[in-house]
């Protein structure tokens, strides 16, 4: 739970949703994963952490903080691998994390929340390193 009470204080740091927009019990806790990505031009700076993963259906506004979130984009799961493929040729740019873990567990995530299957497609006892 206490994971879970986190992701709602970062849904309105970083997104600007408002608490109660995505109740708690709505909140699905996938699995863990440890993430490192340089960060900058210089590969100086990076991040290096264990990341839980965890999913929601809500219909929510945003108002992004510019200092978390340059941009958001909504999608279909038929877009993704459109999305995906132009991150691939320097079109855009993802978030590092978010592209692994799309690649990774997001379509069968996707159609597992749309089916409400998730508990089948759950690991929460492994932290994967990506």
């Amino acid at each position: 739970a206490g994971v879970k009470r986190a992701v709602v204080r970062k849904l309105e740091h970083e997104l600007g949703i408002k608490v109660g927009s995505v109740p708690i019990e709505g909140i699905e806790y996938m699995t863990r994963i440890v993430y490192k990505a340089a960060v900058g031009e210089d590969d100086k700076w990076g991040e290096h952490e264990v990341d839980y993963i965890l999913l929601a259906v809500a219909d929510v506004t945003c108002d992004l903080n510019p200092n978390e979130v340059s941009e958001i984009k909504y999608i279909s799961k038929e877009e993704l691998p459109a999305l995906l493929a132009q991150e691939e040729k320097g079109e855009l740019l993802l978030s590092p994390w978010f592209k692994l873990v799309a690649q990774k567990w997001l379509p069968v995530w996707w159609d597992a929340m749309l089916e409400n299957r998730i508990p089948d497609c759950k690991d929460t006892a492994t932290i994967h390193i990506l």
